[in-house]
């Protein structure tokens, strides 16, 4: 248990800051909107938090660390 709730911590942060680095890639761009990538960084955190411990569960799963 203590395995997957780590590896989803781990998951969610490194995802999330694969998110950020995108979206103020994105705001970079001449044409942007500024405030796009807030809204994608919102999104992303709560799609997030559903995500990565199923993403969590299943490696471990795959790997036969659950059982």
């Amino acid at each position: 248990m203590l395995a997957l709730v780590g590896l989803g911590a781990v998951l969610y942060v490194v995802l999330l800051t694969a998110v950020v680095f995108w979206a103020s890639r994105q705001a970079a761009r001449p044409n942007a909107d500024p405030h796009g990538g807030r809204d994608w960084y919102i999104v992303a955190a709560l799609v997030g938090l559903v995500v990565a411990p199923l993403l969590a569960f299943t490696i471990l799963a795959g790997i036969g660390w659950l059982g």
